[in-house]
């Protein structure tokens, strides 16, 4: 997975929870912050699993057998495991700008986010950037 610049990419992972093409569109950010004040770290490791839930959520564990003899590999995914759920809860208000102004707004690429006085301008960035990505592989 790479840093999202273009957030209404259509088949992006991050805009394709649940495995549907709703997205972030179709959150109900203020009901959700309205009622909870914060975002629980339970529901984003759930938006996280579900980027790739056959991988994440079952696969790993039917590949358990074939680690358990090497204490290396077994340490690793245990330690993967504890990482993976230990998500502390977001700030509310934090995660409300975030959703809207990037995915529900675009704004990064529209050139309409500020941070303080500031105006981000992608086209301003005068350094290399190196983003990484891959095709997913089909399960047949």
């Amino acid at each position: 997975m790479v840093t999202p610049v273009d957030f209404q990419r259509d088949h992006a992972l991050l805009n394709m929870q649940g495995g549907c093409t709703l997205g972030a569109e179709a959150v109900d950010i203020d009901q959700m912050v309205d009622a909870s004040g914060n975002i629980p770290g339970d529901y984003l490791n759930i938006e996280f699993l579900m980027l790739k839930p056959w991988q994440l959520g079952i696969q790993k564990y039917l590949d358990f057998p074939e680690i358990m003899d090497s204490e290396d590999k077994l340490l690793n995914f245990l330690r993967m495991e504890k990482w993976i759920f230990d998500s502390p809860d977001q700030a509310g208000e934090t995660y409300r700008q975030f959703l809207k102004d990037f995915y529900q707004g675009n704004k990064l690429i529209k050139g309409e986010v500020m941070i303080g006085d500031k105006q981000v301008n992608l086209g301003k960035i005068s350094m290399p950037v190196l983003n990484l990505y891959a095709t997913p592989k089909r399960i047949t």
